[in-house]
């Protein structure tokens, strides 16, 4: 499974037409953004180079794609409740996870890639066959507590491996939506009724992941 965070206020779109890329036609115009705006716009001029692909170059960049995390609990989500490096604080109540099946990806013909690592960064490496996901350091992406040690320097950069979908992913593709309480889940499931979408809702389960949560306390 792999997991996207959005505004609450996206949702509905998303349920009736999908994710899309910053720069792609359809994309929600009244769309909330919750990330930092100067990494996000420099992921346009970041390659996309997966080394186990013959050719690589023909991936283009970072903005060509609708990115996933594959664990819960990202740096990221913890600098939007904390309102750090200029990003606007939000309360995680407001947040919700976007949950995909990496095997649809896969299956769909989709060009898609992922990291091991944090996407902006020289020492990350990139992939394009599932068959490298083993690369991926698993403790550290499942980790409730990610940040560096003297023992590890360099957990935080593992935890944010990113999946990489180009374009587009369908609304069909999402599989559930976990949530911060159960008035959350409601007015997801009235989404998801008036959408006539199949997702199943789930509010902040721990059982999956390290017994963590997906939000902070």
């Amino acid at each position: 499974m792999v997991f996207r965070i959005e505004h609450i206020d996206n949702l509905d779109h998303i349920l009736r037409n999908g994710m899309f890329t910053k720069a792609h036609a359809s994309v929600n115009p009244n769309h909330v953004f919750i990330g930092h705006a100067q990494l996000t716009a420099d992921r346009h001029a970041w390659p996309v180079l997966p080394c186990d692909i013959a050719q690589p170059e023909e991936y283009g960049t970072l903005g060509d794609y609708v990115p996933f995390y594959f664990g819960p609990r990202s740096p990221m989500l913890y600098v939007i409740k904390n309102g750090y490096q200029g990003v606007p604080r939000r309360s995680q109540r407001d947040i919700v996870y976007l949950c995909c099946r990496f095997r649809i990806v896969e299956q769909s013909g989709t060009r898609f890639a992922f990291t091991d690592g944090h996407a902006k960064n020289r020492v990350t490496a990139f992939y394009g066959q599932s068959s490298n996901l083993n690369n991926l350091h698993w403790g550290a992406i499942y980790a409730a507590k990610w940040n560096n040690r003297e023992d590890d320097l360099d957990r935080e950069r593992r935890k944010q491996a990113e999946m990489l979908v180009h374009d587009h992913v369908p609304p069909e593709w999402i599989d559930a939506l976990v949530v911060y309480d159960d008035d959350v889940r409601t007015f997801a499931q009235n989404l998801l009724q008036r959408a006539n979408h199949k997702a199943i809702v789930r509010v902040n389960p721990t059982q999956a992941f390290d017994g963590c949560g997906f939000y902070y306390p």
